[in-house]
């Protein structure tokens, strides 16, 4: 991750720390529907999301 970012900084991207995250998601964590069900795992990418929209403002 820090890596990553040190290269998008160094060729002028925008880098999010906010919305920044490694999110590890359980095969367990997902429902026969496809869908992610655990509610954990669904507000760490809102919340991630949320920053992303955040920064566009």
């Amino acid at each position: 991750h820090g890596s990553l970012a040190t290269v998008l900084r160094y060729v002028d991207a925008r880098v999010i720390d906010g919305a920044c995250a490694a999110v590890p998601v359980r095969r367990d964590q997902i429902g026969t529907n496809g869908l992610i069900d655990d509610p954990s795992v669904r507000d760490e990418f809102r919340r991630v999301i949320d920053a992303l929209a955040t920064a566009t403002d």
